[in-house]
């Protein structure tokens, strides 16, 4: 059980750095304009872990209610989803370095894009679109409901604590750059941009096949 369990949680710590989890909660945070304080970072990675944490759960409910061939096609529906948004979010961070490219020296507050995708819509869809196997692994392979959404809390706190450990490590880079180095700043906004189209593109390369 203890040993399960552990292994619920190094799941969930690798889960949780995945190449577009990081990605997007990245570029959510380069949508910020201006210095970018540390609070405001790890709001973000907090806002994106909950609205991931509460998929999970809810994606668990939907399993149980529903057979499983309803939920590979509603994981399909949702990675196409994910794609688009990552892909809009990358255009949008182009767009605003481009745009706004003199704010981001003169701008002393950090402010939002207003036609940004909020960080916690982002981290559910994240959520219901890759945690499908995870739950069929834990639900089907516990004893009892109760102890699948054991291993599921588990799970979310391995999400949960590493995600903290990477949002505490971006935000002070993000801090620091943006105080000292706006011209990096500004290379990493447009990196960031380019990686999240990348990979929205690449999500979507499947549906597109099939």
């Amino acid at each position: 059980m203890i040993f399960s369990i552990f292994v619920a949680f190094l799941l969930g710590s690798r889960h949780a750095i995945e190449s577009d989890h990081v990605a997007t909660v990245c570029g959510l945070t380069a949508m910020k304009q201006g210095i970018i304080s540390k609070t405001t970072a790890i709001k973000t990675f907090a806002l994106w872990t909950f609205g991931h944490s509460v998929s999970i759960f809810l994606g668990a409910i939907i399993l149980i209610s529903f057979s499983v061939t309803v939920i590979h096609k509603i994981g399909h529906w949702l990675n196409a989803i994910v794609g688009i948004a990552m892909i809009f979010l990358g255009i949008r961070i182009m767009y605003l370095v481009t745009t706004y490219k003199k704010n981001l020296y003169r701008s002393t507050t950090s402010k939002q894009d207003n036609h940004a995708p909020s960080s916690f819509s982002m981290g559910v869809i994240h959520g219901l679109a890759g945690s499908g196997p995870v739950l069929l692994l834990f639900l089907s392979n516990s004893t009892s409901t109760s102890f699948a959404f054991v291993h599921l809390f588990v799970f979310t706190l391995g999400v949960l604590l590493t995600m903290l450990v990477v949002a505490l490590i971006f935000s002070y880079f993000y801090h620091e750059v943006s105080r000292k180095k706006a011209q990096v700043l500004v290379a990493f906004q447009c990196l960031t941009g380019m990686i999240n189209f990348i990979l929205g593109g690449l999500m979507l390369v499947p549906d597109i096949i099939l």
